[in-house]
C-alpha cells in the first residue's frame, strides 16, 4: 500500500509540473525543459502514459541544434532572468525559432 501511495504520490508531481508538450523539473525554480530530467521522466511516464513520454522526448528533439547536439535546456520563451545566462543563440548551429542554453549534449 505505500509503494502504490508513492507512485500516485509522484504521478501528482509529475502533472503539478506538466507544461502540456513538456515537464518542468520544479515550479519557481526551474521553469525551463532540461534534457536529463525530460529523460528521466519519460522513463517514468512510460509506465503509465506512453504517449506523454512520446512527446516529452519529441520536445526535446525539437531544439536539437543543426550539429546534432542537444541542448541542456530548452527556455519556455517567457522572461526569466535565467536567459541572457546561457546564451545559446551565440551559436550558428542553434535554432532560430527556440532559445536554448549554450551547454549541450551529443
Amino acid at each position: 500500500m505505500e509503494s502504490e501511495q508513492l507512485i500516485e504520490d509522484a504521478k501528482k508531481v509529475l502533472e503539478q509540473n506538466n507544461r502540456g508538450s513538456f515537464t518542468i523539473p520544479a515550479a519557481g525554480l526551474y521553469p525551463h525543459q532540461w534534457l536529463w530530467d525530460s529523460c528521466f521522466i519519460s522513463i517514468g511516464t512510460r509506465n503509465y502514459d506512453i504517449e506523454r513520454s512520446k512527446n516529452e522526448i519529441l520536445s526535446l528533439l525539437s531544439a536539437q541544434w543543426s550539429n546534432g547536439m542537444l541542448p541542456h535546456m530548452i527556455l519556455n520563451g517567457k522572461p526569466h532572468k535565467s536567459t541572457n545566462i546561457w546564451r545559446g543563440w551565440i551559436n550558428p548551429n542553434a535554432p532560430d525559432d527556440l532559445i536554448t542554453s549554450g551547454i549541450t549534449q551529443p
